[in-house]
Formats: C-alpha cells, structure tokens, sequence
C-alpha cells in the first residue's frame, strides 16, 4: 500500500507539471463544453434525450474524449518514453510489481478524470442550467469502468510499442477516428448509415453511450455495459502479461 500511495503522489505530481496534459485533459473539454454549449444551447432535445439537452448529454461525451486522450495518447507516449531512458528498469530491482505500477497509474488519471467531471459540471451549472438524473453512485462505477478500459488499451500499445514515435503512431490511428465516431463530438445522426453502424462497434463510442444512459437516468446494464466489461478482462489480462520494465 505504501508502495502504490508513493506512487500515486508521484504521478499526480508529473501531470502537474505538463501544461500539454492539464490543456487537453482539463482546459480543452471545458472550452468545448462552451463552444457546443453557446452554439446548441441546452433546451429539451426530446427523441433519445427525452427531458435533456445537448450539454446535459454532452457531459458524458467530453469524459470519453479525455479517458481517450489518456488512453490512446498520453500513457503510451509516456509510457515508452520511461521505458527507453531506462527509468522503469529500476523498479525491476525493488519489490514492486508491475500490477502496483499499472494500478498507481491508472488511480492517478482516474482522479484527472473526476476532477474534469466536477469541473465539467460547475461549469454546465453555472452557465447552461446542467441536469443530472442519474445515481452518482452508478455514475462513479461508470467512470472507473471506461477508465479502466481506456487506460488499460494504453498500456497494450505501450506494451507492444517498441519506441514512443511508434506509439504515438498506433495511439493516433485509434484516438482520431474515436473522436469523430463516437457521438461524443460529432453527433451520430447526421451520419450515412454504414458510418453509424461502424461507428456502434467502437468501444468508446459505447463509453459515450453507457455513460449517457448513466446521467439520463436510464438502465444502463444493457450491451454496451456487457461489452466494455469484456473488453476490460481481456486488456487486463494483456496488460499484465505484455508488461515489460523497458523496451528491449
């Protein structure tokens, strides 16, 4: 415990001290909100949203784009980075699993993750009349679920990446068509029919979806819940088991 609380401080401290990290996981999904906000507004859409409003169910989308920036983006690039200077080599001689490692890391960004959400909320409160029906409790689960997914997919490409240039690569291949797809930008309505339906079968596009549900107020424990939980199990697994110290 001691050894993951250390840590986690120390991972808390290195986001700190990236303005490229804060921007795009802080200040860019608040910046959106504002945008999407003042453009669409955030009167009763009816339809799927019923009684909420574009940024009532944008919210969940802009957590999405941030647990995939860090996913897809961030973890890889730093990930490879420790591994070809050789920082994560020292750890292999101390007692330190490589679990505790993935996990400190994984909290931390968890954590960005709900700061961003209170942020997010504030801001929708203050300026756009921002409704909530769900469970905050169901809400928090959820969270942690898209985050595990999402972070864990970091580590695989980090993991299968022999140089921070080539994760950089294969996190960019998943990252731009994920943000465009995933209802969480660009709605999946004004889309061609065969887009929409490729556009269902990404993983964050269902985040996006379970999410939504979750502050809507709606069952959430439908398809998209099963199928980010399998997802989950096998990145665990390949996380684990792929995991190396450096990039040799």
């Amino acid at each position: 415990m001691k050894a993951y609380l250390s840590l986690l401080k120390v991972n808390l401290l290195l986001y700190l001290r990236e303005p490229g990290a804060v921007f795009f996981s802080l200040i860019l999904p608040v910046l959106l909100l504002l945008l999407f906000g003042f453009i669409f507004g955030n009167t009763p859409m009816g339809d799927s949203y019923g009684q909420f409003g574009y940024v009532d169910g944008e919210v969940p989308g802009l957590l999405v784009i941030v647990m995939i920036t860090v996913g897809f983006l961030q973890i890889p690039a730093n990930l490879t980075i420790q591994k070809t200077i050789k920082v994560l080599r020292s750890f292999q001689l101390t007692p330190l699993k490589p679990a505790t490692y993935i996990i400190a890391d994984i909290s931390a960004n968890i954590v960005i993750v709900i700061f961003t959400l209170l942020v997010l909320a504030l801001v929708g409160s203050l300026f756009f009349d921002l409704k909530f029906a769900g469970s905050l409790l169901l809400l928090s689960g959820g969270i942690v679920l898209c985050c595990l997914v999402f972070f864990l997919a970091g580590y695989v490409i980090a993991n299968f990446s022999k140089s921070p240039r080539a994760a950089q690569a294969v996190g960019n291949m998943l990252f731009f068509p994920s943000l465009f797809l995933s209802d969480a930008a660009i709605p999946l309505n004004i889309m061609p029919d065969n887009m929409v339906a490729f556009a269902k079968a990404l993983l964050p596009t269902k985040a996006v979806f379970f999410l939504r549900d979750i502050w809507f107020g709606n069952d959430a424990l439908g398809s998209e819940f099963l199928v980010l939980s399998i997802a989950l199990g096998i990145l665990f697994l390949l996380a684990i088991v792929t995991f190396r110290w450096d990039a040799d």
